[in-house]
């Protein structure tokens, strides 16, 4: 238990939600031993889910709700829009939210204890993923950073994400200054992971799950569990996608001053013009410091050889 209620602003992208946001929605106000606030950015809706939020809580104060005429397009740069606009002053932290979650009920409060004594600036936790069918399963967190796996990786599931504010205003300048690099960058919570690495600051992984993550067609990315999720993964590698998401994040990086060896050696490859030998000494590199899961290591590693990085 804490010693105070700490104040927290929850950030929530909802894009044609209507169906899943008012349970979303209650398993947040629901969250014991915090006072919590919710800012949902819309990145206008065609379902009606900014009208059906305003008419059930119509008389809550703890939420806001703002439509933008035009869609950012992904839930990343609604979530960065949102970074680049919204004051913070009145909280002690931030946290990230999908429309189409469930919370569980201390969720929030062992985020605030965890991230208080590890002195961490950020916290992520595992999931258990649900489908319609009753399916479940746990999505466990690898806590084994590695010195360059921010260059290839978030922490998790943004959804899970808690930030103390004092760190998130860092953020939050950082992408007002940088606005037209992190528009090239697709998901906002590896962004603020890699600036929390960047900047030499602490996470805390917690492999215990704290919410249910729901799946359905249209997940942004999902519990990429099965053969079709094996492919997608595998298409955004081999199409060049992924491969410029890394130079974005090497380019992210070196803004915010870091350009340490880890930094330069996969720079110096991205810009090489990659021979048998180049290749081979990356693939060693990445499938020792890619990613924090050795399963992940080794498909990168693979694809490194095979030309797709």
């Amino acid at each position: 238990m804490v010693d105070r209620e700490f104040r927290v602003l929850v950030f929530l992208a909802s894009y044609n939600g209507r169906v899943w946001i008012e349970e979303q929605l209650a398993s947040i106000l629901s969250q014991l031993d915090v006072s919590v606030d919710v800012y949902i950015g819309d990145d206008n809706s065609s379902d009606s889910t900014c009208e059906f939020v305003n008419k059930i809580y119509a008389n809550e104060s703890r939420v806001f709700v703002s439509k933008i005429p035009v869609g950012t397009g992904s839930a990343g740069q609604n979530f960065m829009r949102m970074f680049r606009q919204v004051d913070i002053s009145d909280y002690d932290y931030v946290a990230f939210s999908d429309q189409d979650d469930i919370w569980f009920g201390n969720k929030m409060i062992n985020a605030v204890t965890k991230i208080q004594s590890s002195n961490s600036v950020g916290y992520s936790s595992s999931v258990v993923a649900f489908w319609s069918g009753g399916k479940k399963k746990t999505l466990h967190q690898s806590p084994n950073v590695t010195c360059a796996d921010y260059l290839f990786e978030g922490a998790g599931q943004g959804c899970t994400f808690v930030l103390t504010a004092d760190f998130f205003r860092k953020v939050q300048k950082f992408c007002i200054e940088n606005e037209e690099v992190t528009k090239n960058f697709y998901y906002h919570d590896w962004l603020v992971y890699l600036l929390a690495r960047c900047w030499g600051e602490k996470w805390f992984f917690d492999d215990r799950a704290r919410m249910n993550y729901r799946q359905h067609s249209d997940n942004d990315t999902g519990a990429r569990s099965g053969y079709s999720s094996f492919l997608r993964r595998i298409n955004l590698i081999s199409n060049g996608w992924y491969k410029n998401q890394i130079e974005v994040a090497i380019e992210l990086s070196k803004k915010c001053g870091n350009n340490n060896d880890s930094i330069a050696r996969v720079e110096s490859f991205m810009n090489s013009k990659k021979t048998l030998s180049q290749r081979l000494s990356f693939a060693f590199f990445i499938g020792k410091f890619g990613r924090r899961k050795f399963t992940d290591r080794i498909v990168l590693a693979f694809s490194v050889l095979v030309g797709w990085i």
